[in-house]
């Protein structure tokens, strides 16, 4: 999740900030996960800005800032330029999607085989893609890896039913959401 690693890095550039300090933070995480995991095949998953959740959902992270235009700037440059510069192949960056969008195709399509992905992120959403060893989550920031037992374990569910209470999660925003516009149409919404 490509997205998520930038923006990380942005933040943490914040404290010290230098040009180019999101693509030197990438290339620094990759460095990382090159000698934990000990390769060098990655897959790079974008963020695309007219994603679909957002045409369908016009509040859909309308809570959130919009990204700094240096930010936008090295995400574009490490997709078009840096990356396939390093001869990195598996950069996608799909019009309708986002990263996490992507990576369950990926990891869905590749089930049956038996490739493993290492899904570097922290969003919640991809825990349903957890599978077995074929499947787990990285944490950069706690450099710890989460699988389907850590989801049992921590959550006390599976990756299907995760999906299912994300699910439920989303029509109870939505609801809430209604309801506030109700009583007063000018509260903002989360």
């Amino acid at each position: 999740d490509v997205s998520y690693l930038c923006y990380r890095n942005w933040h943490a550039s914040k404290i010290s900030p230098f040009p180019n300090s999101v693509v030197y933070g990438l290339l620094r995480d990759l460095v990382t996960l090159n000698r934990v995991f000990m390769s060098n095949q990655f897959v790079f998953c974008f963020d695309h800005e007219d994603s679909i959740r957002k045409k369908t959902y016009p509040q859909y992270k309308a809570n959130r800032d919009e990204n700094p235009t240096q930010l936008d700037k090295e995400i574009r440059m490490l997709r078009e330029e840096v990356l396939p510069k390093l001869g990195y192949k598996g950069i996608y960056y799909i019009p309708w999607a986002e990263a996490d969008d992507v990576i369950a195709h990926l990891c869905n399509n590749k089930k049956e085989s038996n490739d493993s992905y290492v899904l570097v992120s922290t969003d919640s959403d991809l825990y349903q893609l957890l599978h077995g060893r074929y499947v787990i989550m990285w944490n950069m920031i706690v450099k710890c890896e989460f699988t389907q037992v850590d989801l049992l374990r921590a959550k006390k569910v599976t990756p299907d039913q995760w999906a299912q209470l994300d699910a439920i999660d989303l029509q109870l925003d939505a609801a809430n959401d209604a309801a506030i516009a109700a009583v007063d149409p000018d509260a903002p919404v989360a």
